[in-house]
């Protein structure tokens, strides 16, 4: 199976363990970025349950928008580039694939 790795337990989560890929989007940061969709995409509790974000990027960036195991959407913004080039293909073809959500750090649940 697919996976999506978080660094934090975000909020936009709502405790999903699996999702479905629906859509690729391209972002330019910090120009595409209003606050609301900042706030709502990097807001994460922290391990004494206090709100913290994390801090995005500058430049172009994929917005990849989900379908979670309870029905609720949710996006990530991720850089486009990684340690193996454009991400951007890779994520078009994996589009109507499940994802397991992986919570690398922070606070698991």
């Amino acid at each position: 199976m697919n996976t999506i790795k978080f660094s934090h337990n975000y909020l936009k989560l709502f405790g999903q363990t699996r999702a479905d890929l629906i859509a690729v989007r391209t972002l330019f940061l910090p120009k595409d970025l209003n606050p609301t969709l900042e706030d709502y995409d990097t807001t994460f509790l922290d391990k004494k349950g206090f709100k913290d974000k994390y801090e995005l990027g500058k430049g172009e960036h994929l917005q990849l928008v989900f379908i979670g195991n309870y029905h609720i959407p949710f996006c990530t913004i991720r850089s486009r580039w990684g340690k193996n080039g454009d991400k951007k293909a890779y994520y078009e073809s994996k589009i109507k694939q499940r994802f397991e959500i992986i919570i690398e750090g922070g606070n698991k649940k």
